[in-house]
């Protein structure tokens, strides 16, 4: 079965900035067959065009449960609504 994995801007961000961490877990999760997704404000997030870092982080966090996914961001203490949320690498 499919998991898909919604990624925070944290994650992308790391990513674009050749993170070895990232890479890494990211090709991890690709080879192991994962579905990866990033919600519009993340898209949004990534340049920086952002005017408030809550209402997108909500989004963020209501994007994953709605899709029952677990959620990867480094920026862990944005998702207090997440109990056992910790950074994927």
């Amino acid at each position: 079965m499919v998991r898909l994995i919604v990624l925070g801007t944290s994650v992308l961000v790391d990513l674009l900035r050749a993170h070895e961490g990232a890479h890494a877990a990211l090709r991890s999760a690709v080879d192991d067959g994962e579905q990866l997704a990033a919600s519009v404000p993340t898209r949004v997030e990534v340049p920086g065009l952002s005017p408030s870092g809550h209402v997108p982080d909500f989004i963020i966090a209501a994007t994953a449960l709605h899709q029952r996914a677990p959620l990867w961001t480094r920026n862990v203490e944005h998702f207090p609504m997440f109990a056992d949320l910790s950074a994927p690498y």
